[in-house]
């Protein structure tokens, strides 16, 4: 991380495992999770670590987001779906953005001051997306899909599915697999 309006002086360096996953949290801080489960933010301003922190290992990460409010970061993490399907693939909401932050994976959250876990376990997150438009200070943190089930090889039937994660503790508080007709949008 170079400060350009300093001719360019050196303000964080890290060497990462590759193939480390990166996502800028509100134009101000930059999160990387490397595979073998190092998490770390540091700040774009100072190069300074704010959080650094070991989570379960993602050998088969794809991309990772991060809800930021004033006293938590939430990570989001995705890896290809495995295992049988049973006939049913999911899709993102599409909301006038590109479909999203595709979620398979764990949802941790930390203290935002201290660092610290503050769930006792992630949760996981079974081929959701997280919509951006995400309220900040929300006591719930929302996923959404489009499901399809398929049968010989064509789609059968589509329904919406929302599913609602508590922010304090990860429990779900809220699940609705089956809105009936095509769910095209999500507002949060």
């Amino acid at each position: 991380l170079y400060d350009a309006t300093n001719q360019g002086a050196g303000l964080w360096s890290k060497n990462l495992d590759l193939p480390a996953k990166g996502f800028i949290i509100d134009g101000e801080e930059l999160a990387l999770l490397e595979p073998t489960g190092r998490f770390t933010i540091v700040s774009l301003k100072t190069g300074k670590e704010l959080i650094l922190a070991q989570v379960e290992p993602e050998p088969a990460l794809q991309s990772i987001a991060v809800v930021a409010s004033r006293g938590q970061y939430l990570l989001t993490t995705s890896q290809p779906p495995s295992g049988e399907t049973n006939g049913v693939t999911a899709s993102p909401l599409q909301n006038g953005w590109p479909a999203g932050h595709a979620v398979h994976g764990h949802v941790y959250a930390f203290d935002r001051s201290t660092g610290a876990a503050q769930w006792q376990t992630p949760a996981f997150i079974s081929q959701h997306a997280l919509p951006p438009d995400q309220p900040t200070e929300s006591p719930v943190l929302v996923f959404a899909r489009l499901k399809r089930v398929f049968r010989s090889g064509s789609a059968t039937s589509s329904v919406g599915s929302v599913l609602c994660l508590d922010r304090r503790d990860g429990s779900v508080v809220f699940e609705e697999d089956g809105f009936s007709g095509q769910a095209n949008f999500c507002d949060t």
